[in-house]
């Protein structure tokens, strides 16, 4: 990571998370694109990838989410996880589910993650995701890069 690169990531988390959140994400990458909005990611257990975070800036169903999540897979391609991508989100948020399971994540509620209540645990193979959508991420490629 080049020292703009280091400037530019400070900058983007103390924006976006505060101190105590900062400390706890270790290895930790992310995608800000203006006009479409942030992903973040980190190396998790098992060297696989957990998704942190997604926003879009506009509203959601709009294809910004879709864009996020292939131009992380297209970055991911350099240094690939062992296996796979996961995350969690809220179990109230239903809008997310739907999105993960048509990005092709198995989705699965479980206990117990969260003080108010359970969470849905989203997971996919990375080779998987990118065969899925191969020709959509070289056309992200493409317009993004």
């Amino acid at each position: 990571m080049s020292a703009q690169d280091k400037d530019l990531f400070k900058a983007f988390m103390e924006e976006h998370y505060d101190e105590q959140n900062r400390i706890r994400y270790d290895k930790i990458d992310f995608i800000d694109e203006p006009g479409v909005g942030k992903i973040v990611w980190r190396r998790g257990t098992g060297d696989n990838v957990e998704l942190l975070d997604i926003e879009v800036t506009s509203q959601r169903r709009t294809g910004q989410g879709t864009i996020l999540l292939l131009r992380m897979l297209n970055s991911l391609k350099q240094n690939p996880p062992d296996s796979s991508i996961f995350g969690f989100t809220r179990t109230k948020n239903t809008i997310a589910q739907e999105f993960y399971s048509a990005m092709g994540f198995t989705v699965q509620e479980i206990t117990g993650l969260y003080p108010e209540g359970s969470a849905t645990l989203f997971t996919a193979e990375y080779d998987m995701l990118c065969v899925k959508w191969k020709d959509q991420l070289a056309s992200v490629r493409k317009i993004y890069l």
